[in-house]
């Protein structure tokens, strides 16, 4: 099975509007930044049950959709097409609606009847005006921290979403200071025992590799070097070989 969806491009800046690239291994999903989660989830999820989404980010995503709202597909079509379908899913005025700022925003407003509970972790320097228009539970840093002790999961079947910003980068450098290593670790040790209990239906991750957010390519590649190996998949992107200019060489003939 070919693991990578959208083949890795470059280690460039994560547009609003750009996947440098997505990789899969079963239900896990590893993106630039987060604007294909939608489409991973709907890949995954049976649209006639209720499932739990965690979101653990910086930011809360959930930018206004207000006026892309009557634009929205159902789930079913977004679970039908492809990832450039989705990708290029534009409303009537040829604009775009999935950013990666304002997917949580149409799974909260739109697609709620799949939602039991939301439980969102970030920090205090997200954007106020972003504020979900849903109901949620505020996970602050110590719930996160206790997270796989404090959150009932013998019944509930769990989407979750995690950006690596959360826990690396130059924002909020106070908050996230309180997370050691050993917090690190146990934090993924708790996503890997419920993916194995069959609690977590799939799990979206992005590095987020902008300079405001985890700071850089490197730091949010050496991040993944680090934990993503206790999820039990391996995960690295490659060296990409700069495209050297073609040089075109042209031979002449004298006729005789």
């Amino acid at each position: 099975m070919n693991n990578w969806i959208i083949p890795f491009s470059k280690r460039g800046k994560s547009e609003e509007y750009g996947v440098n690239f997505l990789y899969r291994d079963k239900n896990i999903y590893i993106s630039d930044n987060h604007r294909v989660a939608l489409w991973c989830w709907m890949q995954r999820l049976n649209l006639t049950k209720k499932y739990s989404l965690i979101h653990i980010d910086e930011h809360f995503d959930t930018g206004s959709i207000h006026e892309w709202k009557q634009h929205t597909p159902t789930a079913e079509k977004i679970k039908q097409m492809s990832i450039n379908e989705y990708r290029s899913y534009t409303n009537d005025l040829n604009c775009r609606i999935f950013r990666y700022d304002n997917y949580l925003s149409f799974m909260g407003e739109c697609y709620y009847y799949l939602i039991d509970k939301f439980y969102i972790g970030h920090h205090v320097s997200s954007f106020p005006q972003e504020n979900p228009k849903f109901i949620y539970t505020n996970l602050d840093i110590f719930s996160v921290k206790s997270l796989f002790e404090k959150i009932n999961f013998n019944k509930d079947k769990f989407i979750f979403n995690l950006d690596l910003d959360y826990f690396i980068g130059p924002k909020a450098k106070d908050q996230k200071s309180q997370f050691k290593s050993d917090d690190i670790n146990k934090f993924f040790t708790g996503i890997k025992k419920m993916i194995d209990k069959d609690r977590i239906i799939v799990l979206t991750i992005a590095l987020s590799p902008d300079a405001d957010c985890s700071g850089s390519w490197k730091d949010a590649e050496k991040f993944c070097e680090k934990y993503i190996p206790i999820l039990g998949i391996k995960f690295k992107l490659q060296k990409l070989i700069p495209k050297k200019n073609m040089i075109m060489t042209f031979s002449t003939t004298t006729k005789k």
